[in-house]
C-alpha cells in the first residue's frame, strides 16, 4: 500500500529665414524618427511582454521539497525553478536539467505547505465559493487554517477542495476516500487522482502512504461531517439533494481573494 522514495526659453537661433525653414523641416525629421522609433520600440516591449507571459513565469522554491507520485518520492532541492513554457505546461529546472512536472502538488520538507504547479479550481461548499488558485500559488496551513499565497498577497480560505479541472483533487480539510466496499480516512492537503479508466492513486498526507488501484464502482470523498460528497470519477459535487458539475477550466475564474 505504500512505499518510501525519494517552480521584475530656448536661445533664439540667428539664421536666415530660408535657414531657419531648413531647421524646421529638420526638427520634423527628427521628430518622425524619434515617433517612428518610439513606436518600434514599443510594439518590441510589447512583444517582449507576450513571451514573458508565454515563456518567462517562473517560481523558484525557497526549501528542500518531496513529489509523491506514483508510490514514488521525488527528492526536490531548494533553488529549484518551475516555469511556465510556451504550451502552458509547467516544466522543473534544476540543476541546469529540465523535467516535465504533472499537476499534482509540491510538498514542502520542512513546513506544512504546498505549491500548485498549475491553475485549479477552489471549491469551499458550505460558502459557495468557487474561485482559481493561480499556478505557482503557495498553501500554507497553520492548525486547520489554510492559507493561499500569490502574486504578494495571502488570503485566508475556508475548508474545501481544489480540482484541476482532469482529475487531480487536493483536499484541504480531514475527508473520507470510499470506494470498492471499503473507506480510507485522509489529513488536509492529501491527494486523490482518478482517472476516468477508473484508476485511481492516492496519497494520504498524514501518514505519507500511497494506494494505487481499480475502481469498480463510484470513488466518492466526503467532508467531515457529512456536509457534502465529491463523485471523482464523475466530477461532481453534492450537497444535501444538489448536484454540481465542476468547472474544468480554472483559468476563466476569478481569483481567489
Amino acid at each position: 500500500m505504500s512505499s518510501k522514495f525519494q517552480l521584475k526659453g530656448k536661445k533664439p537661433l540667428n539664421h536666415s529665414n530660408k535657414k531657419k525653414k531648413k531647421k524646421r523641416k529638420l526638427k520634423k525629421g527628427v521628430k518622425r524618427f524619434l515617433s517612428a522609433f518610439v513606436g518600434v520600440a514599443a510594439m518590441i516591449c510589447v512583444a517582449a511582454a507576450a513571451m514573458l507571459l508565454l515563456t518567462g513565469d517562473t517560481y523558484e522554491l525557497d526549501d528542500n521539497s518531496v513529489h509523491y507520485y506514483n508510490g514514488n518520492t521525488y527528492q526536490i532541492s531548494d533553488g529549484t525553478t518551475l516555469k511556465l513554457n510556451s504550451d502552458g505546461d509547467t516544466i522543473m529546472i534544476e540543476d541546469g536539467q529540465e523535467e516535465d512536472l504533472t499537476n499534482l502538488p509540491i510538498y514542502n520538507s520542512s513546513e506544512t505547505s504546498i505549491v500548485v504547479p498549475c491553475d485549479m479550481t477552489y471549491y469551499a461548499p458550505r460558502t459557495n465559493v468557487e474561485a482559481r488558485v493561480k499556478y505557482f500559488s503557495k498553501l500554507t496551513m497553520s492548525g486547520s487554517q489554510v492559507y493561499v499565497e500569490s502574486d504578494g498577497n495571502r488570503v485566508a480560505v475556508s475548508p474545501g477542495f481544489l480540482y484541476d479541472g482532469n482529475d487531480i483533487y487536493i483536499f484541504l480539510e480531514d475527508v473520507t476516500l470510499s470506494f470498492n466496499g471499503y473507506t480510507m480516512e485522509l489529513a488536509a492537503f492529501s491527494y486523490v487522482e482518478a482517472v476516468y479508466s477508473a484508476n485511481i492513486m492516492v496519497f494520504d498526507y498524514g501518514t505519507k502512504e500511497y494506494l494505487t488501484d481499480t475502481a469498480w464502482g463510484d470513488v466518492v470523498v466526503t467532508a467531515g461531517g457529512g456536509d457534502y460528497s465529491v463523485y471523482l470519477l464523475g466530477d461532481y459535487l453534492v450537497m444535501g439533494d444538489t448536484k454540481i458539475l465542476l468547472f474544468n477550466d480554472p483559468s476563466q475564474l476569478d481569483q481567489v481573494e
